[in-house]
């Protein structure tokens, strides 16, 4: 298995969002089978999940389930709706997240979403989700969302796994 890094967006001024688009399926010949996303950073105001749409699709096409543990304890639970959803962010510096996106290039199957995340500070957790995306189609692009701003120097990682 290997990791071929696709593209990579180091922010210069803080941003709600960033977008990866035209994604492809092989590089050099080499097929890809699998999409790894890595965020690392922070918010600039506010507590809250990162949100993920593929190709653009915010219909109601997406179902996941999570479990948390931290400080103040552990829990689990399902949310439906229009977006994948990952583990919490807040404004101290430092969070990461990997987000796997299995079988992304296939065109007969739902895509199966994974993040794995820590938020630090003072709501210090441990983040595991599974979303799914009702659709077919091959992912071609991926829009990550904060819930308050991405801050100046979060960082994020695109790779292609073949395999």
């Amino acid at each position: 298995m290997s990791y071929i890094p696709l593209a990579n967006i180091t922010l210069t001024s803080a941003q709600s969002s960033v977008t990866f688009g035209s994604i492809p399926t092989s590089v050099n010949g080499v097929a890809l089978r699998d999409l790894v996303l890595v965020v690392n950073g922070n918010y600039t105001t506010a507590d809250g999940n990162t949100l993920v749409r593929l190709n653009g699709d915010s219909g109601s096409n997406y179902s996941n389930v999570y479990m948390a543990g931290g400080g103040a304890g552990a829990g689990s639970g399902a949310l439906s709706g229009v977006w994948l959803y990952g583990g919490g962010m807040n404004t101290t510096a430092g969070h990461s997240q990997i987000w796997n996106i299995m079988d992304y290039s296939a065109t007969n199957k739902h895509k199966t979403v994974l993040n794995r995340s820590n938020e630090i500070g003072t709501n210090s957790a441990v983040y595991a989700w599974a979303g799914r995306w009702a659709n077919t189609s091959a992912v071609t692009s991926v829009y990550i969302q904060g819930s308050s701003n991405f801050a100046i120097g979060s960082s994020f990682a695109l790779y292609g796994i073949a395999g």
